[in-house]
């Protein structure tokens, strides 16, 4: 588990919007672990689909980290089956173990991508916190969403979990919904605000949602940003916001500005029909067929529609991570789209574009850590829409 966590710098240059008052800007959280060391955010949590995309490609590069993000998903079909209390329990604490396993040189903690469980029911409470506390490599176990908004049972919930996860030996990881009513969400991050205060929280959860759409939600977090605890952000989609046409912003520039300290990224478990129909499905036979992929290219902060990123001048958007070492994109598509046979394979270029935007992301996080000490995350937002407009030559329409 993490021995401290530090607030270092904070950045106010930002303003919401041209109209408002209210300033944002992003934080360094300096964080202990004796795991890792020392380490500073923003950073990249390594997750279960960049470990998924490693084992699916002749990729031998390490993927570096300072926290492991153990995802359990479990969509209405598997819910229902798991509060039956049958074989999907043992099936979601293997697949929790062994990813956990995979974690385990980083300060692991769950993520519960499950529906929203009542207060009440004290049952499937307990039932998720007995699976996640068998889990031996796991440092923290997470309390699912709940459904209910009485302040005074939820802290006594929380609470109740903390004692439960340090009997084993554990850390505790809260979870708050983005979409939740404003009150209910400001009570409740307010509760573990005051908690991480006295150490007894040092990761909080936030599952995400569309900062333009739940901006109120958002600017509570960024209230919050001496908390003395990790915010981190899940089930973030692939793209943020389109800044030009072919260019989303990447969500970690996006999800900062608010003081998110680290984001893992939407993970769904394939039901059993998707399974199916991907094992019975022909290899494709032409390049054209490959699964649908967008690639990072994070000196702009910015995530590129594949088609726009194969027509770009390769000096333009070249990249030095372990992945890319400098390549162009045709030598990319030569390695990662066909397997050691020749043949095309479906998920390569997917695969190869998980592992490309987590383990080049360290230099933007980097250079984000920059700007906020100098409290000029304004400027980095400008840089990013110059360096844009001038190296990829694309302005928003």
């Amino acid at each position: 588990m993490l021995n401290s966590i530090k607030v270092g710098s904070v950045d106010n240059s930002l303003r919401l919007d041209s109209q408002s008052t209210v300033t944002m800007g992003g934080r360094i959280l300096k964080v202990h672990s004796k795991k890792v060391g020392g380490f500073a955010t923003p950073t990249r949590p390594i997750s279960i689909p960049e470990l998924r995309a490693k084992t699916m490609l002749p990729f031998n590069g390490a993927i570096e980290g300072h926290l492991g993000a153990v995802q359990i998903d479990l969509d209405r079909e598997r819910f229902d089956r798991f509060k039956k209390q049958n074989g999907t329990i043992e099936q979601t604490k293997r697949r929790a173990t062994k990813f956990s396993n995979q974690t385990c040189c980083f300060d692991n903690f769950a993520i519960l991508d499950v529906p929203p469980i009542p207060l009440d029911d004290l049952g499937l409470l307990k039932l998720f916190l007995d699976v996640q506390s068998r889990i031996v490599m796991l440092d923290y176990i997470s309390l699912p969403l709940i459904v209910g908004n009485d302040i005074v049972r939820f802290e006594h919930l929380v609470r109740e979990w903390i004692t439960c996860a340090e009997e084993r030996g554990k850390g505790l990881v809260p979870q708050l919904s983005m979409k939740d009513d404003l009150d209910s969400f400001r009570k409740r991050l307010s509760l573990l605000s005051e908690m991480a205060e006295s150490g007894d929280i040092q990761i909080i959860n936030l599952v995400y949602a569309n900062p333009e759409r739940f901006t109120l939600q958002f600017i509570e977090v960024w209230k919050k940003q001496e908390t003395k605890a990790i915010f981190n952000c899940s089930s973030v989609p692939s793209k943020g916001q389109e800044v030009a046409p072919g260019i989303h912003e990447t969500p970690l520039v996006q999800l900062q500005k608010f003081g998110i300290d680290t984001i893992t990224p939407i993970r769904k478990t394939p039901t059993r029909t998707t399974v199916a129909w991907l094992q019975s499905r022909e290899r494709p036979k032409s390049i054209n067929e490959i699964d649908n992929f967008s690639w990072a290219h994070h000196p702009a902060g910015a995530i590129l529609d594949k088609d726009l990123w194969k027509r770009l001048p390769s000096k333009s958007i070249e990249c030095h991570c372990s992945v890319c070492r400098d390549r162009n994109q045709q030598s990319l598509v030569d390695e990662y789209a066909y397997d050691e046979r020749g043949e095309i394979v479906s998920y390569g270029m997917y695969s190869a574009a998980r592992i490309h935007d987590v383990v080049s992301s360290a230099p933007e996080c980097s250079l984000i850590q920059q700007h906020i000490k100098k409290g000029e995350m304004a400027d980095y937002v400008g840089d990013l829409r110059n360096y844009r407009n001038t190296k990829l030559g694309i302005r928003r329409s």
